[in-house]
């Protein structure tokens, strides 16, 4: 089920991607201009359909948490608002993902076939009846410290296998969370 970093193969690296997209992490100001860069640059090094970033005071699973949530997808049926209308449900959902993060020792990781699981029973979520089109996820932590919360950014894709590298996750993910920590999030409709 959660595949460890280690296990991935070895490809090559494209390192004028690599260093592209970091630098156009540093033009982005808008929740739009992420969004692109997001899905046309990003995409080509950590191919996915759908990030879903979250950060706040995680719990554990029986306690409510107090989150934040952004998405970013080329889904149609999937936007911030609908995750804002599912925030019970996706809040246990990030839960559990959190736990795992931590036994994982706060390292990344990969959930494949998610399409032979039964997360809406592990997980207690209709929410994931909206992803059924989605077959595997990457979960990436961050821990600020100064701050006092936690960030999980999960990334979800079509494919039934995700695959990226160690190198790429460490050479772009600080990239992603410093572009969402200087940007507006979006804000629930009232």
């Amino acid at each position: 089920m959660v595949q460890n970093i280690m296990d991935m193969e070895v490809k090559t690296i494209n390192w004028e991607k690599i260093f592209s997209v970091i630098q156009g992490s540093y033009s982005i100001d808008k929740h739009i201009d992420f969004f692109i860069w997001l899905q046309e640059s990003v995409n080509e090094v950590l191919p996915h359909d759908m990030l879903l970033a979250s950060w706040g005071e995680f719990k554990s699973t029986n306690e409510i948490s107090k989150l934040n949530y952004d998405v970013a997808s080329n889904l149609s049926d999937v936007s911030t608002q609908i995750i804002f209308d599912a925030s019970a449900e996706i809040d246990t959902f990030m839960s559990h993902l959190y736990q795992d993060w931590i036994k994982s020792n706060r390292r990344w990781f990969v959930i494949n076939n998610l399409d032979e699981l039964d997360l809406n029973h592990q997980f207690n979520a209709n929410f994931l009846s909206k992803l059924k089109q989605l077959n595997s996820l990457l979960v990436y932590g961050v821990s600020d410290l100064r701050g006092k919360n936690e960030c999980l950014y999960v990334f979800f894709s079509k494919k039934k296998t995700f695959e990226v590298q160690d190198s790429i996750m460490g050479l772009i993910m600080p990239h992603i969370d410093n572009v969402l920590r200087r940007i507006q999030h979006l804000q629930p409709l009232e």
